[in-house]
Formats: structure tokens, C-alpha cells, sequence
């Protein structure tokens, strides 16, 4: 009998006959995909064998064994299943695998040669079992056959064909669930269903026993409590309070769970939920980092390191204005009206928006462009946000830029913030926080004025620049910080760069870090013939240069005057740096501190915030 103690819920104890056979159910859009793997599935399997084994050595017993708890949320025409969801897609599934094999074996008989009071006599058999399991798992109404229980939205083609006895390949279904529920499957057909000893070779009535004895099983002996609730609010509630005890939800999961609550009823909550579907994917990391850059590039606020639990409300709080958040939490424009729109028009950006951010933390260019497009520029991005420098702080201005800018702004801004985080941070390590700061308010003002201030920025980084790197400290610290071979990844992209700017006009628009340079010394580290520098200069930016790999295969190791013959005085070169040092005449300690002194007049000129 139904409990009533525990008002606005009912709790009641089912088998899994009586609990399917009452209604009808499906996984409600505020749930994770479904995530079952195999190893979970070969425990109920375990389980179900061993009731299985029972039922044969006992004929007549009634075994039972306790599954857990499903709680739904009871509607007009199906009942959402807000916990369980995970036990209910496979037990189903192993019924509908069950249902299967039973139309299999009946085919089978069919067309056996046997005398027809014997085919008829298992046939009654193979339908009344069949019919049993087909009443379990359909609800057949007015004109309509419709399934019991429907499960999440992703899974939904690949379950349904495999419960009818199909493989379950769906094209549209490719992800992650689809592909356990498959293996799932063949795992219950090899293991159970199927099982070699308990199927093969047997007659074709101890086949229908075995399968009579495993549908009572899946049936009959495994039992649920059954929790089931009116009220969506209160579903929602319990939702977030089991869910907290097993595998935690994530920030993307709780975001949800209170997006399609706010919604419930809502013209809106349907489009909502597909286009929620589709940010959520495989990677919840992934999908967490989204959705902080996200927040960041609409909020212009740093989220920090936050929870899931603590993620969620920030969200709520600062993106979206839920004035139901806790006190603390909640933005002083909070307001309730308005709120659905709010939350549809911002999981309509997040959609339209993740392609672009996944292009960006992959220093992509985030600019549909033909391949042979902009080598320079797509050199640039990639050297900023992945190459050398990896620099990731500015993606959530790189959102709001690739919404509303020209790709040619887009391109002198990355430049610009390219050459300065070069000198702000790579080499002299100023504090990042101001810098975050000017892309903050630069990524308001794009949001807010659709265009940018290029003049503006290059401004105020310059303003750091002069505050915490200015000339001479940026000097030193590119001698200690350019040192080889400590500092190799940067002198390549410090020798790369000049070389850009070495060619007239400046910079050259092409790629040179395509070319995969590799360092190699002027005066060679193990020369057969003595040194020409300085030990203490061996090492120093003054003495290395950029060749290729077929160049170093000509040169390399050997002496200065032997480079400049093997490589034509430097004609031969693709770096013009390299040029000009083996046109020279003579290679000693005072061309070594010369070199070193252009270089680094030179870097005063590019790595500065100047519009290139």
C-alpha cells in the first residue's frame, strides 16, 4: 500500500513486472546521458544468473533480489523517471533481448521438420512467453503501440532497435552511450541470454525453459521501491539530493536540472532542452570549461576555481539573474521577470557559440577561411593560445571578438596581444591579473559596442608595460631567459619573430615557424678546430641562429668561416637573421655582444603594444 508519511511522495515496493506493467515512463531532458558500461552490466547479470539458478534448482521458488529505488515525477501521460534511469535502459533492454531471442527460436521452429503436434505444442509456448514479455515492454492503445519506457533522448533509436532484434547501428546515434548500450547488449547475449551452456545445443523446449526461467528472473525476482511525486519541484529537489550521494553532478548536470524546472510548462523548455543536449557532450571537462569561459565572456568576471555545486549558482546568480539563489550568491539586479527568455536566449548563444570556443582552445582560427588563407594570421593564433607561448587567459575576449569582429581586427588584436604577452609574461613574468584586467574590460566594451578599440588596448597594455617591463629590465631578463639550452623554445620563437620583422615590409606574411627552424650555434659547442668566443658567450642569444634541418645537415658543428662557404655567406639561408650573420667577415666576442645589442633593440621595436 501506498505510504503516505512522507507527503508530496508515495513510496511503494514492486517487482519489475508490477512497476513496468502500472505505467508509462521516460527519461526526463534534465538527466545525464545514459552511462552504463560493461562492467556495471556484468554485475546485474551476475545477479540475474544466480536467480536464474535458483529457479531451476527450485522449482516453483520465488527468489528476490533488491535493485534500488526508481523515483518518478507522475504526469498526465508519462511519469519521468528523474532516478533509476541507468537500471531501467538495461533491464529493459535485457527484456527486449529476452523478447528476441524468443522470436528467433519461434522462426526456428517454424521451419523445423517435426511433427506438427510437437511444433504446435512449443509454439504455445514460444507466443504465450512472447506475448508476456511484448506486454511488459509496449503499451498498446486506441490505433497506437508506443513503448513503456522511453529512454534518454540520445540512446533512443539505438534501444529501440536492438529490443526489436536489431544490431543497433544507428548512424544518428554515434556517441558514447549508444556505443556501451551496443556492448552492453552483446554482452547479455553472450553472457546470458545466449550463454553457450544454458542455450546452445539444447532442445528446443529447454531453450524456451531457459528463457521462461530468465524472463521470471528479470521479472519477478528483482525488486524496486518505487518513490513517485506530483510535484515537479519537489522531483527536482530529490533529483539534486540522490544524485549528491553517488557519482556527483556537474555544473553542466545542476545547470540543467534548474533550467528545465524553471521551464517546466514552458513553451520554451523543449527547445531549451535539445540545444542543451547539444552542449553536453562525452567531456565533462570539456563542457565545465565551456561553460566558465562562457560565464566570463558575458560577465566579465573571473569564475575562479569553483564546484560543480558552487559553479551552478554563480551561473544562475550572474548570468541568468535567478533571484531565487542564496542571498550571498545573488547579482543585485536579480529578477524574476523575464527569466525564461533570459535562459533561452543564453543556451541559444551557448550553442552558437561552443563551436567557435573549441576552435580557439585548439588555436584554430576561429574563422570559416580557405586553407591557403591568412598563413600569418593563423600562425599568430596558434603561436599565441598553443604554440610557444600558450596563452589561454584571453579566450572568453576571443568569444565575444569572433562574434563581432572583422577578421581583419581579430587578426591585430591577436597580434597585438601576441607580442605583448611575449615581453609582459614569457620574459618578464609580470603579474597576470592586471593584464586579465584590460581584457576584461575590453571584452564589455566588444560585447557592448560590437566593435573594438584597438587604438584603446594597445593603450592600456601599453600603460603595463611601461609599469612592470620597461626597457632596460626587459633587456635583461631576455639575456638570462634566452640562455640555450634551457631557453629553447624561447630563442626559437624570439629568433622566429625578428625574422618576421627583418623582412621589408614588416612583418613578413608568411609562416616561418612552419619551417620547423632548430638552433643552431654560430660557433659550434664541440668544434674540431679551437673556439672562436668565449666560453661565457657560447650559449648567450649573440651566438645562436635559426637554420632548417637541411641546412643544419650541411652546416652544422662546423666553423664559422666553413658555414659561410657551405651556405653561400648566408644566400642559401631561409632565416634572414642567419643571413646576415654568416655575410659577415669574422666571428669573435665583439660581433657575438654586437649581434646580441641589434637583437635586442630590435625586440624593444616589435614586442610592444603597437598595432602592427
Amino acid at each position: 500500500m501506498p505510504n503516505s508519511n512522507f507527503s508530496p511522495f508515495t513510496i511503494e515496493k514492486h517487482s519489475f513486472k508490477t512497476l513496468l506493467s502500472g505505467i508509462k515512463a521516460e527519461v526526463p531532458d534534465l538527466q545525464r546521458p545514459f552511462a552504463w558500461t560493461e562492467d556495471q552490466a556484468n554485475d546485474l547479470c551476475l545477479d540475474v544468473l544466480a536467480l536464474v539458478d535458483e529457479l531451476e534448482k527450485k522449482p516453483g521458488s520465488s527468489p528476490q533480489h533488491f535493485i534500488g529505488s526508481i523515483v518518478t515525477i507522475s504526469g498526465l501521460n508519462r511519469s519521468r523517471v528523474i532516478d533509476g534511469q541507468q537500471r531501467m535502459t538495461t533491464i529493459t533492454l535485457l527484456l527486449g533481448l529476452i523478447g528476441a531471442a524468443i522470436t528467433e527460436l519461434g522462426e526456428k521452429i517454424t521451419k523445423a521438420k517435426i511433427v506438427p503436434e510437437r511444433k504446435t505444442e512449443l509454439m504455445v509456448r514460444v507466443n504465450g512467453l512472447n506475448n508476456e514479455v511484448d506486454t511488459m515492454l509496449w503499451f498498446t492503445g486506441f490505433e497506437v503501440k508506443e513503448l513503456r519506457f522511453k529512454p534518454s533522448p540520445e540512446i533512443v533509436q539505438t534501444y529501440t532497435s536492438l529490443i526489436k532484434g536489431g544490431d543497433g547501428r544507428m548512424v544518428s546515434e554515434t556517441r558514447a552511450p549508444a556505443v556501451s548500450l551496443r556492448k552492453i547488449a552483446k554482452l547479455f547475449n553472450q553472457n546470458l541470454v545466449k550463454e553457450k551452456s544454458r542455450f546452445d545445443n539444447l532442445e528446443d523446449n529447454h531453450q524456451i525453459d531457459h528463457l521462461q526461467r530468465l524472463y521470471v528472473a528479470v521479472s519477478e525476482c528483482l525488486i524496486f521501491v518505487r518513490v513517485d511525486t506530483q510535484s515537479s519541484t519537489a522531483g527536482y529537489q530529490l533529483f539534486e539530493s540522490l544524485n549528491a550521494t553517488g557519482k556527483p553532478l556537474n555544473a553542466i548536470d545542476l545547470l540543467k536540472v534548474w533550467m528545465l524546472a524553471t521551464l517546466d510548462g514552458s513553451t520554451q523548455a523543449q527547445t531549451v532542452a535539445q540545444q542543451f543536449r547539444e552542449l553536453s557532450n562525452d567531456d565533462e571537462d570539456e563542457a565545465r570549461n565551456f561553460v566558465i569561459d562562457y560565464f566570463r565572456a558575458r560577465t566579465f568576471t573571473n569564475a575562479g576555481k569553483p564546484t560543480p555545486k558552487s559553479l551552478s549558482v554563480l551561473l544562475r546568480a550572474q548570468l541568468f539573474l535567478d533571484p531565487d539563489v542564496p542571498e550571498s550568491s545573488r547579482s543585485v539586479n536579480a529578477q524574476r521577470d523575464g527569466i525564461e527568455d533570459r535562459i533561452a536566449s543564453h543556451v541559444l548563444t551557448m550553442t552558437n557559440w561552443q563551436p567557435t570556443w573549441r576552435q580557439i582552445t585548439s588555436g584554430t582560427l576561429p574563422f570559416a577561411l580557405p586553407a591557403q588563407a591568412l598563413p600569418f594570421e593563423k600562425e599568430r593564433f596558434f603561436e599565441l593560445v598553443k604554440g610557444s607561448l600558450k596563452h589561454t587567459l584571453p579566450t572568453p575576449l576571443f568569444m565575444q571578438a569572433a562574434a563581432h569582429l572583422s577578421v581583419e581586427d581579430f587578426c591585430k588584436m591577436v597580434h597585438l596581444l601576441e607580442r605583448v604577452f611575449f615581453r609582459y609574461k614569457t620574459i618578464c613574468n609580470a603579474p597576470v591579473g592586471e593584464l586579465e584586467k584590460v581584457y576584461q574590460a575590453t571584452t564589455r566594451a566588444i560585447d557592448t559596442n560590437k566593435s573594438v578599440d584597438l587604438n584603446l588596448l594597445a593603450t592600456r597594455l601599453q600603460e603595463l608595460i611601461d609599469t612592470h617591463c620597461p626597457d632596460e629590465l626587459f633587456k635583461t631578463n631576455l639575456h638570462v631567459k634566452l640562455m640555450y639550452p634551457s631557453g629553447a623554445t624561447r630563442i626559437k620563437y624570439f629568433l622566429s619573430m625578428l625574422d618576421l620583422y627583418e623582412a621589408n615590409p614588416a612583418p613578413a606574411k608568411l609562416a616561418l615557424n612552419a619551417l620547423k627552424f632548430s638552433i643552431e650555434h654560430v660557433d659550434p659547442q664541440n668544434p674540431n678546430d679551437p673556439h672562436q668566443i668565449s666560453e661565457d658567450r657560447l650559449h648567450t642569444i649573440g651566438n645562436l641562429c635559426l637554420l632548417t634541418p637541411p641546412e643544419n645537415t650541411i652546416a652544422g658543428n662546423k666553423m664559422f668561416t666553413v658555414k659561410k662557404q657551405l651556405l653561400h655567406n648566408g644566400r642559401d639561408c631561409s632565416a634572414k637573421l642567419t643571413q646576415r650573420v654568416l655575410a659577415g667577415s669574422v666571428w669573435n666576442d665583439q660581433e657575438v655582444d654586437l649581434r646580441q645589442a641589434y637583437l635586442f633593440e630590435k625586440a624593444l621595436n616589435i614586442f610592444t603594444a603597437t598595432i602592427k
